[in-house]
C-alpha cells in the first residue's frame, strides 16, 4: 500500500497538488468572500474554528512574490492580479485538508518528521549532507522557531498521508488506454474532388424583401466594433533628434571612443597540427621544411583528418591557445612555424592566406555617428520633457494646457477600433499602435491615461474623447456590403447544387475520376489523416468528421473556403497495437489518464470538504497587504 501511495504521489499532478497547494485557487470550491467585522484587523480568515492571521497571510504572500520574482510589483498590479486572494485561498485549502487529516487521526512520528527535514535540499551541502547551520539560518531568515517549523512539517506529512491515500492506486484500465489511443491515431485516406466557386457566375440582384430577410439572418456578420476617439501628446527621441545640432568635435570624439567598433581585425587561414612531444614536432617540422606537404604530414603523424587540421579563417582572438595564436600571427604566409608548446601540447602551424585588417575612415561612418549622437542627446531631452509633462498633468493641467506650456502639439484620432482600424478600413496613424490601442481601450471617457513609455524611446499620454459602442448597423448603412455577401452566398449555393448532383451520380455508380474528367478537374488523394490532423489536403471539419463515421466507398461533401469538396473514403488504417512503439505510447497515455483520474478524486475531496467546513474571509484585512 505504501509503495503504491509513493508511486501515485510521484506523479506530476500529485506533486503539483501536494506541494503547490498554497496557490490553488479556492474559488474552485465555491466559497464566498464577505466582511467579518468581529475579526477586523487581525484575522484574514476563519476555517471552522481555526484562525488564519494577517501575519500568516503576509508571510505566505511575500513568499509567493519571491517565488514569482515579483518583489517589486506595483500594489495596483498585485491587486488586479488578485495575488493576496490567491495566496489566502491556498492557505484556506491547506487548512481544510489539515483539519480533515486531524479528524481522521493522521499524524507523523518524530522519526518521519526528522527524516523529512534532513532530506530537504535547502538544508544539504554540495555533498548531499544535512547541515544544521543551513537549517538554523533558514529559521532565522523566515522568523520561525524550530518548534513551529517541526509542527508545520508534522502537519504537512499528515496532509500528504491523506492525499496520497486518496489517489493511491488510481490508474486507467488498459482497455481504456488502448481504445483511446486507437481512436486518436486511427488513420484514413480519401479521394477529393473540389468544385471551385465560380466568382463570375451571374446570380442577379436581390429584391428588398429578399435582402432584408438575408440581413436579418446574417446581421451579426456586419456588427460594427467599438470605436474610440482620442486626443494625445507624443514625444519621441527620433523626432527631437532631427533638430539637434552635432559638431565635428563631437563626431571626432565619438569616433575615437568607438574605434574598436569600426576596426576589422586581421584574419588568417591557419593549419595546425598537435603532436605528443617535442621530438615528434621537430621531426614533422624537418619533413615540411624538406618539401613535404603540411597536411599530408599532419594526417600521418596525428591520425586526424585533413579537415580537422584546418582552423579556417580566424582572428588572433579566435584562437584559444595564446602560444598558437602568437605563432600563427607572426608567421609569414606559406611558411611553417618552429615547434612550440601550448596548453594542448606541442604544435606546428602554417598560414595559407592573410586578410589584412584595418579601421573604417571617419568619413565612412560620419553620418552614422552623427545620427547616434543626436539620438542619444534626444533620448535625454525626451526623458526631461516627459518628466515636465508628467508634472504638468499631475498638477491638474489638461493635455492642451500642458502642450501650450511645453511647446507640444495635441494630436487627435477621430475613431479607431481594437484592431487599430478606422471606420474607413485603413490603419490608424498612431504611435506604438499595440500599446496605444491597449491604453485607449483601458481608459474611461474623459479621463487622461498615465504617461506611457514606448519601446522606441518615446512617451505618450492620451485622453479618451469619445466611445461608440459596438452595434449592429441598419441595413441602409451597409447595403452594398450586404448585397455583396448575398451574391457570394448565391454562388456558394449554386456550387452546392452541383456538388449534390455529383454525389448523386457517385451513388449511382459513376466513378469519381470520370466525374472529374467531365468537369476538367483532377482527383486529389489526401494521404493519411487522423481525426485531429494530417493529410496533404486541408479538410473542412465536417468533412473530416463524416469520413471517420463511414466505411470505405462512402461519399461526403462539405463547404471549404472557396469551393465545395466531395470526398470518397478510400482506405482505413487500423492502429498496430502489437508493436513495441505503440505499446509504449499506450502505456504513456495510461499514465496521463491516471493523472486525470487522480485529479478527479481530489476535486471530489474538495467538494466533500466544502460541504462540511464553514469558511469566513475578511476582505478588508486581505486588502491591507497591498
Amino acid at each position: 500500500m505504501l509503495a503504491a501511495m509513493r508511486k501515485s504521489a510521484g506523479s506530476l499532478f500529485a506533486k503539483i497538488f501536494l506541494f503547490g497547494l498554497l496557490i490553488i485557487s479556492f474559488a474552485l470550491w465555491g466559497v464566498s468572500d464577505f466582511l467579518s467585522p468581529a475579526h477586523e484587523g487581525t484575522t484574514a480568515a476563519y476555517v471552522g474554528e481555526t484562525e488564519i492571521s494577517i501575519r500568516d497571510l503576509d508571510i505566505a504572500y511575500r513568499s509567493e512574490l519571491n517565488r514569482l520574482n515579483l518583489g517589486g510589483i506595483d500594489p495596483d498590479q498585485a491587486r488586479q492580479l488578485g495575488l493576496a486572494n490567491r495566496v489566502l485561498d491556498g492557505l484556506v485549502a491547506q487548512q481544510v485538508v489539515d483539519q480533515e487529516a486531524f479528524n481522521m487521526g493522521l499524524t507523523a512520528s518524530d522519526e518521519v518528521v526528522i527524516s523529512a527535514i534532513q532530506n530537504n535540499a535547502l538544508f544539504r551541502d554540495n555533498l548531499g549532507q544535512f547541515q544544521r547551520g543551513r537549517f538554523e539560518q533558514f529559521l532565522a531568515v523566515s522568523g520561525t522557531s524550530e518548534a513551529a517549523y517541526v509542527a508545520s512539517m508534522r502537519q504537512e506529512v499528515a496532509r500528504q498521508q491523506l492525499l496520497e491515500s486518496l489517489i493511491a492506486g488510481a490508474s486507467a484500465p488498459s482497455v481504456l488506454s488502448k481504445s483511446i489511443y486507437e481512436f486518436r491515431n486511427e488513420a484514413r485516406e480519401a479521394d477529393i474532388l473540389s468544385l471551385p466557386i465560380d466568382q463570375n457566375a451571374a446570380v442577379g440582384l436581390p429584391g428588398d424583401s429578399e435582402l432584408s430577410e438575408f440581413f436579418s439572418t446574417r446581421n451579426e456578420d456586419f456588427r460594427r466594433p467599438e470605436y474610440r476617439g482620442a486626443s494625445y501628446l507624443y514625444i519621441s527621441a527620433a523626432d527631437l533628434a532631427e533638430d539637434i545640432t552635432v559638431t565635428e568635435d563631437q563626431i571626432a570624439a565619438s569616433y575615437n571612443e568607438r574605434i574598436d567598433e569600426f576596426t576589422t581585425p586581421e584574419r588568417r587561414s591557419v593549419l595546425q597540427m598537435l603532436l605528443p612531444d617535442q621530438e615528434t614536432a621537430q621531426a614533422a617540422f624537418d619533413r615540411i621544411k624538406a618539401g613535404e606537404d603540411f597536411t599530408d604530414v599532419g594526417v600521418e603523424l596525428t591520425g586526424d583528418s585533413a579537415e580537422s587540421l584546418d582552423l579556417g579563417s580566424v582572428s588572433q582572438s579566435d584562437i584559444l591557445d595564446e602560444n598558437v595564436a602568437a605563432a600563427a600571427f607572426s608567421a609569414e604566409p606559406g611558411s611553417v612555424s618552429e615547434p612550440g608548446e601550448g596548453i594542448f601540447g606541442w604544435f606546428l602551424v602554417s598560414v595559407t592566406e592573410v586578410a589584412e585588417g584595418g579601421a573604417q575612415p571617419l568619413d565612412e561612418v560620419r553620418d552614422r555617428l552623427k545620427r547616434d549622437i543626436a539620438l542619444n542627446d534626444a533620448i535625454e531631452s525626451v526623458y526631461r520633457l516627459s518628466t515636465d509633462l508628467d508634472d504638468q498633468l499631475g498638477g491638474g493641467a489638461t493635455l492642451e494646457e500642458a502642450a501650450g506650456v511645453l511647446g507640444l502639439e495635441v494630436a487627435k484620432i477621430e475613431a479607431v477600433n481594437q484592431s487599430g482600424q478606422t471606420p474607413f478600413g485603413s490603419g490608424a496613424e498612431i504611435p506604438s499602435p499595440g500599446q496605444f490601442i491597449a491604453t485607449l481601450f483601458d481608459t474611461d471617457q474623459g479621463v487622461d491615461s498615465l504617461l506611457e513609455q514606448t519601446e522606441n524611446d518615446g512617451y505618450f499620454v492620451l485622453r479618451t474623447d469619445s466611445i461608440e459602442e459596438t452595434r449592429i448597423p441598419e441595413l441602409d448603412e451597409v447595403r452594398p456590403a450586404v448585397i455583396e455577401a448575398w451574391i457570394a452566398e448565391q454562388r456558394f449555393l449554386a456550387a452546392e447544387d452541383q456538388a449534390t448532383s455529383l454525389v448523386s451520380a457517385l451513388s449511382n455508380g459513376t466513378p469519381l475520376t470520370e466525374l472529374a474528367a467531365q468537369r476538367g478537374v483532377e482527383v486529389t488523394g489526401t494521404g493519411p489523416f487522423t481525426r485531429q490532423s494530417g493529410g496533404n489536403v486541408p479538410l473542412p471539419v465536417d468533412v473530416r468528421a463524416a469520413l471517420f463515421e463511414g466505411s470505405v466507398g462512402d461519399v461526403t461533401m462539405g463547404r471549404a473556403a472557396d469551393s465545395y469538396m466531395i470526398a470518397v473514403l478510400s482506405r482505413v488504417d487500423e492502429t498496430n497495437s502489437a508493436s513495441a512503439e505503440t505499446a509504449e505510447a499506450i502505456d504513456q497515455l495510461g499514465q496521463q489518464l491516471a493523472i486525470g483520474l487522480s485529479g478527479d478524486l481530489l476535486i471530489q475531496l474538495r467538494a466533500a470538504l466544502q460541504e462540511r467546513t464553514d469558511v469566513t474571509i475578511d476582505q478588508d484585512v486581505v486588502d491591507q497587504l497591498y
